[in-house]
């Protein structure tokens, strides 16, 4: 029988950043008509979308990451969960 010796698994934190990342966001969409700062983007990141044409294939790959004080809340919360469990 194993024994558990304490260690965190990582993919557990990514899980839980992008679960309350999403619900953050979520949230913040939905304040956003009572309260306009909770909703607002404060930081945009990402790339354009890149495009490989291998004439039988096509691959589109682009990743955008838009991030409101909600959602970065929510980032907050999943490391203090992360670190508490």
């Amino acid at each position: 029988m194993a024994r558990y010796n304490g260690s965190r698994n990582p993919w557990l934190l990514v899980a839980l950043l992008i679960a309350c990342g999403v619900i953050g966001g979520f949230i913040g969409i939905l304040l956003e008509p009572v309260a306009p700062w909770a909703g607002k983007i404060l930081i945009s990141l990402g790339s354009s979308s890149f495009t490989l044409d291998l004439m039988v294939l096509s691959i589109t790959l682009g990743a955008a990451l838009h991030l409101n004080l909600c959602s970065i809340l929510g980032f907050i919360i999943a490391i203090m969960i992360f670190f508490r469990v």
